[in-house]
């Protein structure tokens, strides 16, 4: 009995002391949990922080290569606006080609000379227009006239071509058909039109030999104007086509020979010299 009181006694004084232990170190316990909630919301709230920092960072960086990337497409088109601009400068303004004007072609010409009148001249190297006055000389024009008339210059070869001095022609192909002009000299006429570039003239031999051979002159040749007092007077010039007179074959120069032109005419050329450009025809135009 009395061991069992004493026994109740002890049990009852551990359970006491434990007790009152639990008494006196019970706040130290919660204020440490506390204090670890607090440290891992602090945590977290530093941890946050440092994403939303992170996350405005990134942001900023990205806001300044936008900004970068547009100050580069700004300064390329004002570079190629600057471009632009400069070649504009640099570039000279392209013309538009005028339209070639409308030939229209006289079927019937007059029996005579008008006293201004234009030729057609459908060649290998082009169409070119001569326009021929009777005022500059009047023989000359109308001896031109009546040969173009009667088709006598279709065919012809253009036999002598002397770059930078002058291209000449007038014998015609058929031997028949130039033999009886040969001979059918004109009297000069005097001096009006001398011989600038692109007019055309008629050939001679000295005074009042004029007959079917004529030239266009490539440059300003007036040391021919009074060539040994009767001169090369101009008949007409070249009006539309010149750069087609000036593309004539130039190959041959003045080999071909005007005496076997006159005796063998077109077949002479034909196999001495293939290669001569020639007048496929000639057409009175308005």
């Amino acid at each position: 009995m009395v061991k069992n009181i004493i026994t109740l006694l002890v049990v009852v004084g551990v359970v006491g002391g434990v007790t009152l232990f639990n008494s006196k170190y019970e706040p130290s316990r919660i204020k440490k949990e506390k204090m670890e909630e607090q440290m891992a919301a602090a945590k977290e709230l530093e941890a946050a922080m440092a994403e939303e920092e992170k996350v405005a960072l990134e942001k900023a960086i990205e806001e300044v290569r936008a900004k970068n990337a547009e100050d580069t497409i700004v300064i390329a088109k004002a570079d190629t606006e600057a471009a632009t601009v400069d070649a504009a400068l640099e570039t000279p303004p392209v013309e538009t080609p005028a339209e070639a004007p409308k030939l229209e072609v006289i079927k019937d010409w007059p029996a005579s000379a008008p006293d201004t009148y234009k030729l057609l001249f459908e060649c290998s190297t082009g169409d070119f227009v001569v326009e021929c006055h009777k005022a500059w000389a009047p023989l000359g024009a109308d001896r031109f006239y009546q040969l173009n008339k009667e088709g006598y210059y279709n065919g012809c070869r253009f036999f002598r071509v002397l770059p930078g001095f002058m291209v000449q022609f007038g014998i015609n192909g058929d031997p028949k058909i130039s033999a009886p002009w040969k001979n059918a000299n004109l009297k000069d006429d005097p001096l009006v039109e001398g011989n600038k570039t692109g007019y055309i003239t008629f050939a001679n031999s000295g005074p009042n030999s004029r007959s079917t051979q004529v030239f266009i002159n490539y440059a300003n040749n007036h040391n021919l104007d009074k060539y040994q007092g009767y001169g090369f007077p101009a008949f007409g010039k070249v009006i539309l086509g010149f750069e087609n007179v000036q593309a004539i074959n130039p190959e041959y120069k003045e080999r071909p020979n005007q005496g076997l032109i006159h005796t063998r005419g077109n077949a002479y050329l034909n196999e001495a010299f293939p290669k001569l450009d020639f007048i496929k025809k000639v057409s009175l135009i308005k």
